[in-house]
């Protein structure tokens, strides 16, 4: 049996991440003397919030804060402007607008335009078309390139895909790198680097020229390996639906930068209250709720009896207060009468999500489209109109659902057939709109829907059953309630790239090379330079997602640490639900 990794061996705790982020923004607002307003480009106000809060940025002189928006007005011109933004063209308009609006109130002009997490040429050229680069006081770039979701989890809350796949921009591969070496700063240089995967491949070969450009500090590394996977590697997953807690969480409710908004009318007593009149209640769901941090990882069918046994716990715990026959034994009662509150209103707070979900997972909605999946996982009628598919489309079910078990069908069978490709395209026409044949378009790009054909079609169509087969991606029987397998997750399918990174402890890639290239993509193994490591046992390792990482995957690799002498962490380009995934390839979509 597997040794768990010692308590007290040092790892890469991410909430360093946090810390240091923060230093680097504090110490940034510190060199801008003076009051300040701070105009945010609204998607970095929310992973922002995991590093900082209003109050801790009043200290450094922050008073106002306003969303970046053209016409956007600073309450007091005569306060220093502090800009943050990413580095993209489309904010430059926005920009531009803010600095000529304070050019008409204020003679002398104090706007800094703060880039995260790196400057840009292409913003630079673009705001001196619009005249108003040379009047911004200062230019700078603040790196942060991670925020930390938990202490094993990061995120960059950047999507990859489609500017790599559609768009050819290798800008985001160049990102990934320096992130990585940002990341060696902080806990020290890796010695091992597994890729699979061609931008993968693309990332270490710009990490490697960045590593030889810059010296990073000698340390004692926290980090004895990374492995780099791209996402194109495993498209099918992210297709599934995810049965862990934590991922119907998402799939329902969207969890975004470790929180998720619920209806607040489903919730009662404490949990509801709130000074606003916001018919959504927030919550925090990360691994600071103990009970949280337990069930999150769980199928979601062996929530129900793990909450009823903790319940039953905190009751008999609560109710030692009527047994207790000594001012001592009150006196214990009463320290722990905190954690106990807090604990049950986490029980009631969880009992009434899962409720939430159960009603979904139910219903015939959620059922029938579970059947769909596991029929094209195991290749079945993968090569045929599905009456399902087409159900939902004539009962306009959302389009990025739809897509889902469309592009499921394409990817496991190596493509649709031509006739099924045109039927399936004029029924979401017809259905949803003219508008989004560009998103079928990009979808097809980027290979998540294709129609079958040309000379190498048959080894396409027997591509994703020879590597369930080959890596045993489909089990038969999974034990939801105490599993042995990752396919856990999602109730007897385990994740691609999870099950590679289980090989990493039989030791590493080197006895699977062969299996390996069965899977499209580049494959490279770098050695610490100038000495061999000959396991990696009992080590730290980065599993690094390009392209996104579903919170169901991350839940199995938490299942593998826990199985295992390796602790797995992981860093992503973002988190994903395939419904996001795809959404992210539309200029039409909101926010999935």
């Amino acid at each position: 049996m597997p040794t768990p990794q010692r308590q007290d061996q040092p790892y890469a705790d991410f909430n360093v991440v946090k810390e240091v982020s923060r230093k680097l923004l504090f110490s940034l607002l510190d060199r801008i003397v003076g009051s300040k307003t701070l105009i945010w480009d609204a998607d970095l106000m929310q992973p922002f919030d995991l590093i900082t809060g209003f109050k801790d940025l009043q200290e450094h002189q922050v008073e106002h804060m306003l969303p970046l928006k053209v016409g956007c007005t600073v309450p007091d011109p005569k306060q220093t402007v502090i800009i943050l933004v990413r580095p993209r063209l489309c904010h430059a308009a926005a920009i531009a607008s803010v600095v000529k609006g304070l050019a008409k109130t204020r003679s002398e002009l104090q706007c800094y335009l703060i880039l995260v997490p790196h400057l840009s040429i292409l913003l630079k050229h673009k705001l001196k078309e619009l005249k108003v680069f040379d009047q911004l006081t200062s230019v700078e770039q603040l790196p942060v390139y991670f925020f930390a979701l938990d202490k094993d989890l990061i995120s960059m809350e950047m999507d990859a895909l489609p500017g790599i796949l559609v768009d050819n921009d290798i800008r985001t591969i160049n990102t990934v790198a320096q992130a990585l070496l940002h990341l060696e700063e902080t806990f020290g240089t890796i010695g091992r680097v597994f890729c699979k995967g061609n931008i993968a491949s693309e990332v270490w070969n710009t990490w490697k020229k960045l590593r030889d450009s810059q010296k990073v500090r000698e340390m004692e590394p926290l980090i004895n390996a990374v492995i780099i996977v791209d996402r194109v590697v495993d498209l099918v997953t992210p297709m599934v639906t995810q049965l862990s807690y934590e991922g119907l969480i998402d799939e329902l409710y969207n969890i975004r930068c470790g929180s998720a908004k619920f209806p607040r009318a489903n919730f009662t007593g404490d949990n509801a209250s709130s000074s606003t009149a916001d018919d959504y209640l927030k919550l925090s769901l990360n691994s600071s709720d103990v009970l949280y941090s337990e069930l999150r990882d769980l199928n979601f069918s062996a929530v129900g009896p793990v909450l009823s046994k903790r319940i039953k716990a905190l009751s008999a715990q609560l109710d030692q207060r009527h047994h207790a026959t000594s001012i001592g034994e009150y006196r214990d009662f009463v320290k722990r009468l905190p954690s106990l509150q807090a604990e049950r209103r986490s029980a009631a707070t969880h009992t009434t999500i899962a409720e939430m979900i159960k009603e979904v997972t139910i219903s015939d909605l959620f059922i029938e489209t579970l059947s769909c999946e596991q029929a094209f996982l195991n290749c079945i009628d993968t090569n045929s109109l599905n009456s399902w598919i087409l159900s939902c489309i004539h009962r306009n079910a959302p389009i990025f659902q739809v897509l889902r078990l469309i592009c499921l069908q394409s990817l496991v069978g190596g493509g649709l057939k031509r006739k099924v490709f045109d039927q399936y395209r004029k029924e979401l026409v017809q259905q949803y709109g003219y508008e989004h044949l560009m998103t079928l378009r990009r979808l097809e790009k980027a290979g998540l829907l294709k129609a079958s054909g040309g000379p190498d079609a048959k080894a396409h169509s027997r591509l994703y059953s020879n590597i369930c087969r080959t890596f045993m991606l489909i089990c038969e029987e999974v034990d939801e309630l105490n599993p042995e397998d990752i396919s856990y997750v999602y109730s007897g399918f385990a994740p691609l790239i999870v099950r590679l990174c289980e090989q990493m402890n039989k030791p590493g890639w080197q006895h699977i090379t062969e299996n390996l290239e069965k899977i499209p993509g580049t494959v490279k193994i770098i050695d610490k330079i100038g000495e061999g490591l000959p396991s990696i046992g009992g080590k730290v390792v980065l599993v690094f997602f390009v392209g996104g990482v579903t919170l169901a995957e991350v839940s199995a690799l938490r299942f593998l640490s826990s199985r295992t002498d390796q602790k797995f962490i992981v860093a992503t380009t973002n988190v994903i639900t395939g419904s996001r995934l795809l959404s992210s390839f539309s200029e039409l979509a909101e926010a999935v």
